[in-house]
């Protein structure tokens, strides 16, 4: 599979994951549904991470992102950093420790889906929290300008509003993101791990 492709993986892609990337077609839900009074609801079956939270949907978000920091070799480290890699070390991990960005970003909507209850997600408002959401909604912002998804979405009509709405339940090309969320697992803690190492650099760097 050629590189510089969605499938084939590109130069920014961690490397050892691009033989688990591999294309499928997925009909995206969520579009609203509007009754003839002009209530508008989501079906229940396409409420599995959003919607009034229960702990079977707080399950479902853990599962989601869950195991999302691996340990790099110094190879993977260097191909993927640079030549200037080595101020990654992460001495409390023993090793390369990053996070994969399809999984920050899946952490990012989790932790904006928390602010919208705070009876059941208390959290003080400090300025690192405030920070942190900034944070998250850059993200997300930056990801969606970069992957620039070019599927057309109809409008059709909605008679409960009397007017047009847009039908977000379409047909988009994707990576197989079961494929990859297993592979993550596996180096984060299966037979593909990278072994922590706590002598490589102790001493040498702050924190160590």
């Amino acid at each position: 599979m050629p590189e510089g492709t969605l499938e084939g993986g590109f130069r920014t892609d961690f490397g050892p994951a691009k033989q688990y990337i591999e294309l499928q077609e997925v009909n995206f839900t969520g579009t609203p549904r509007v009754t003839d009074d002009g209530v508008f609801f989501i079906p229940a079956e396409e409420l599995k991470y959003v919607g009034e939270p229960t702990d079977e949907m707080d399950e479902a978000w853990v599962e989601l992102i869950r195991d999302r920091g691996i340990l790099l070799s110094h190879q993977e480290a260097y191909e993927a950093w640079g030549p200037q890699h080595e101020q990654f070390w992460n001495q409390r991990s023993g090793g390369y420790y990053a996070g994969i960005e399809m999984l920050h970003m899946l952490h990012c909507v989790n932790q904006i889906r928390k602010l919208f209850y705070p009876e059941r997600y208390p959290r003080v408002q400090t300025t690192q929290l405030r920070v942190h959401r900034d944070h998250c909604l850059n993200s997300i912002r930056e990801h969606i300008m970069c992957k620039a998804d070019m599927t057309p979405l109809p409008t059709r009509w909605t008679q409960g509003i009397q007017n047009y709405y847009i039908e977000v339940n379409r047909p988009h090309t994707c990576r197989n993101f079961q494929k990859l969320r297993d592979f993550v697992t596996n180096r984060a803690k299966g037979p593909l791990a990278v072994k922590p190492d706590f002598e490589q650099k102790k001493g040498l760097l702050p924190g160590s």
